[in-house]
């Protein structure tokens, strides 16, 4: 609305104007008439020239009023500004100056100044790594702010750890905030070789280079001791043959595997408890024993329960009186052994199927002519044993040929055959 009135009145003032100067171009012209006797050429264009610059002039003072201003502590007209500049007090301002920190207010405390939007105490910038003696100026990775100034504390000689510490002397280094001479450099793990090169866990540092001497076959325990010859190996800083890990508690079946706890052994790189040597037949009383086929452990001990008869079936148990023998962990008399098909004569003899045992033998007295039915019952020349009974299986017209074929219709058995 104030925009307006003021358009308005300026338009008032310029028709006024325009007015007064089209009188005066009359009364001229008038004048001219009359000395001349000629008219003052287009009265009216000039007129109309006048107001045209007028109004330019005017709208070029509106609009450099209303422009953005660019430049601090100048005017913002309808609190707008230009760039980083923001309104404050009716002015375009710089927020990032202690007059105007971060916001329309003043860092008015001496002691402070501003940055980062913010009024901080100029003493935070002495130690502040990322606004170090200036706010914004920002040391570098692994540097660290002293008294307003940036230093490599880990790594500069003449501030080795701390300000104006000097590592003096020939091969003396900064390394880590810690004055070291290179010659530290040929045995320190964490330092092998040079600063900040860290062996790998369980390795050594020898000479300036990382070796494995616990376990490697070409610096074992040493540098160049090499483990030499097949199955040679370097454990722990000694050369072992493979065969050692067969029997060594705190190398068992391989380097560092221990057998641990009471009673543990290793027994053929394998760590077992002594109670298992108890009942294992491989390894019965001690590693390496093995018990004979068909014998078992019991108690770290090799028996032969199956035909001992001190120890038949189990420890201890005999098979007392005359003609008693164990047989498979049983014990059986010897007259058993006359009719058991499965132990025909002596323990474990066992007949062919179909056949029996007769007084420790195994006969076929289905079909053998000598025993055909019975021990010692032999057959007739010509005749066979078939089931247990001799047969004349040539003229048998009853079992011509074979047992139960008949001869029909008065036919006669001749050879084994009905005619």
């Amino acid at each position: 609305m104030t925009r307006l009135a003021t358009l308005f009145t300026l338009f008032s003032g310029i028709l006024a104007v325009g007015a007064s100067l089209d009188g005066g171009h009359q009364r001229r012209a008038h004048q001219q008439l009359a000395r001349t006797g000629t008219a003052t050429s287009n009265p009216i264009t000039s007129r109309q020239l006048t107001r045209e610059e007028l109004i330019r002039r005017h709208n070029n003072k509106l609009n450099m009023q209303s422009r953005t201003v660019c430049e601090p502590g100048g005017p913002a007209p309808s609190n707008v500004c230009c760039g980083t500049l923001k309104p404050c007090n009716g002015l375009c301002q710089d927020f990032t100056t202690p007059e105007n920190c971060g916001r329309c207010v003043t860092c008015t405390d001496p002691n402070t100044t501003c940055c980062g939007g913010s009024c901080v105490p100029k003493s935070s910038l002495q130690a502040d790594k990322n606004n170090c003696g200036a706010c914004g100026n920002k040391c570098n990775t692994g540097e660290t702010c002293v008294l307003g100034k940036c230093y490599d504390l880990q790594n500069d000689n003449n501030n080795c750890g701390s300000c104006n510490k000097k590592c003096t002397g020939s091969g003396n280094n900064c390394c880590k905030g810690t004055c070291m001479l290179t010659s530290a450099f040929d045995k320190d793990v964490n330092n092998c070789g040079s600063c900040g090169n860290k062996c790998a866990s369980g390795h050594s540092c020898v000479g300036g280079k990382c070796y494995d001497l616990d376990n490697d076959n070409n610096n074992c325990g040493s540098c160049n001791k090499k483990c030499t010859g097949s199955g040679n190996n370097c454990c722990k800083g000694t050369c072992m043959l493979t065969s050692a890990f067969e029997k060594d508690v705190n190398n068992c079946g391989s380097c560092n595997k221990k057998c641990t706890g009471s009673g543990n052994n290793c027994c053929k790189g394998t760590c077992m408890l002594t109670s298992a040597f108890d009942k294992d037949v491989n390894n019965c009383g001690s590693c390496g024993n093995k018990c004979a086929s068909g014998h078992s452990c019991v108690g770290g001990k090799c028996y032969d329960l199956d035909n001992d008869n001190n120890n038949c079936g189990s420890c201890n148990k005999k098979c007392t009186g005359s003609g008693n023998n164990c047989c498979k962990g049983t014990c059986m008399l010897t007259s058993a052994f006359d009719k058991d098909v499965n132990n025909c004569g002596s323990c474990g003899n066992k007949c062919a199927s179909g056949h029996s045992c007769v007084g420790g033998k195994c006969y076929d007295l289905d079909n053998d002519n000598n025993n055909c039915g019975s021990c010692g019952n032999k057959c007739a020349s010509g005749h066979t044993c078939v089931g247990g009974i001799c047969y004349d299986l040539d003229n048998d017209q009853q079992n011509c040929g074979g047992c139960g074929k008949k001869c029909l219709n008065n036919k006669k058995c001749v050879r084994g055959t009905c005619q």
